[in-house]
């Protein structure tokens, strides 16, 4: 029996086919040679009947049609030449088909012309993504800028220097609201305040001021610079060379302006011996004079009076450390005299007169201050004070001390005035101006020599032991910026 679901199966491949309204030879052969293959094992009226239904069905079409020429050198038409074969006889014909092109309104060929201008299309579709692409980069750039602005809220528009005066700089600015559009004007928006030694700001009105005072001191320093400069040194001290019986040598040290050179001997200088006419040292051959006539008055009256020689002393003050140095009295201690400390004031001892103590006369000169221990001499012949004398609390370690404060005792008045005080009577240092002090300047003279005789509290100094004069110095105030120093000054 006959496979009806194959050839079920061919007839739709066949249907399939002719709906096209085109079928090759080729392919209507196959399915025509395969129904026969399955006609072969017909064995029924059934499978006979279907075979004479697809005979006739074949029959309404009467011509088979192959592609056998297209032609395409027309660049705006595509000619197809089709080959037609009879499906009753077999014979054989052809048909010509022009297909135009596409219109507006028509579908059609595409012609080279609109290929050309189809991929003309084309590149400039790039170029014009390209430029879109930057244009988005673009806008994305200023979109990040508005967000930022957005995000600020205001914009300035102006900001300019408003009511300054002469403590500090004022700027006024007016802002604009980017999303009400509110102006709003600060008439203070920045205050800058004058500037102090602890912080940056404003130069102020008294800052000029200032500086201008400062260029004009300037000025008048580089007009005395230039004048130093041209002298070509400074003097920075003056020393002792030279040692003769008659004379003595100094050496002037100064600076170097133009090459900078320290230490430098400037210039040496001798001072001669004093005569009737002029003044001038106290040579070897005076001091023997002296002696002699010392001798005479004070050895042959009986008097207590040593014989002795007289010496020369000399006073230095240094500038570094601020000390007294007494040059020449190392050779003194050595030969075994002692130093006191001498003011110039007026006194009255105790004395025993027939077994009662009382007052001596009042004595104006000058006057030992303190003990034959009172001062000694240390290193470098420096001049030191015993400061339990004037100032109390000091440990022996720490007794004799070089400062000139320590030969000043001070204290305080009832109003509060700072006093020193010297001998019997007290001098204002500095005094009390409501609530500030005002220093003064003070100048208390004091005095050193050596005596020969051998060291007693308990009696007065004789004056005719001294073998030397009493050499003067002065210990006074120096003023700076409200307060004040001790010092020692010639």
């Amino acid at each position: 029996m006959i496979d009806i679901q194959q050839l079920t199966s061919l007839i739709s491949a066949f249907r399939v086919e002719t709906e096209k309204e085109s079928i090759s030879p080729e392919t209507v052969g196959s399915i025509l040679q395969a129904i026969a293959d399955l006609l072969a094992t017909a064995t029924s009226e059934t499978e006979y009947n279907i075979i004479r239904f697809w005979k006739e069905t074949l029959q309404q079409y009467r011509f088979l049609y192959d592609i056998q020429q297209r032609n395409v050198d027309d660049h705006s038409n595509v000619i197809l030449k089709l080959m037609a074969r009879s499906m009753v006889d077999g014979a054989t014909s052809s048909l010509t088909l022009a297909i135009g092109p596409a219109t507006r309104t028509r579908a059609g060929v595409l012609t080279a012309e609109d290929y050309i201008r189809i991929q003309g299309i084309g590149e400039t579709n790039d170029e014009l993504t390209d430029t879109v692409l930057e244009m988005q980069d673009i806008i994305d750039q200023h979109t990040a800028r508005l967000n930022a602005i957005g995000a600020a809220g205001n914009v300035l528009q102006f900001f300019a220097e408003g009511n300054s005066d002469a403590n500090k700089v004022v700027f006024s600015a007016s802002r604009y609201n980017l999303f009400n559009g509110a102006v709003t004007m600060a008439t203070a928006a920045l205050v800058i305040n004058g500037a102090t030694d602890q912080k940056a700001g404003a130069m102020t009105a008294a800052h000029v001021i200032s500086l201008n005072a400062a260029k004009t001191d300037i000025t008048a320093l580089k007009a005395a610079m230039q004048k130093v400069q041209g002298s070509g040194a400074l003097v920075d001290d003056i020393r002792q060379h030279y040692t003769a019986a008659d004379r003595l040598g100094f050496e002037i040290i100064g600076y170097n302006v133009a090459t900078g050179e320290q230490n430098i001997v400037l210039k040496r200088l001798f001072l001669t011996g004093a005569d009737t006419q002029n003044a001038g040292l106290m040579t070897s051959a005076m001091v023997t004079q002296l002696n002699q006539l010392r001798q005479a008055v004070f050895g042959s009256g009986g008097s207590t009076a040593q014989s002795h020689s007289f010496y020369g002393l000399g006073i230095e003050i240094n500038k570094g450390t601020g000390a007294l140095h007494l040059r020449g009295a190392e050779e003194l201690i050595a030969k075994g005299y002692t130093p006191y400390l001498f003011r110039y004031t007026r006194k009255r001892n105790r004395v025993n007169i027939s077994g009662e103590k009382s007052h001596g006369p009042v004595r104006k000169g000058w006057n030992v201050l303190g003990k034959a221990d009172t001062v000694t001499i240390g290193n470098d012949e420096t001049v030191l004070i015993d400061a339990k004398v004037i100032h109390r609390g000091y440990e022996d370690d720490q007794r004799y001390r070089h400062e000139a404060r320590y030969f000043v005792k001070e204290g305080r008045d009832q109003s509060g005035n700072f006093m020193a005080s010297y001998g019997k009577i007290r001098i204002i240092i500095a005094e009390r101006q409501g609530k500030v002090l005002v220093p003064k300047k003070v100048r208390l003279l004091y005095g050193i020599a050596f005596s020969s005789a051998k060291p007693d509290n308990r009696k007065l100094l004789d004056k005719t032991t001294l073998v030397t004069p009493i050499i003067q110095f002065h210990v006074s105030t120096r003023i700076n910026n409200g307060s004040y120093t001790w010092i020692f000054e010639r």
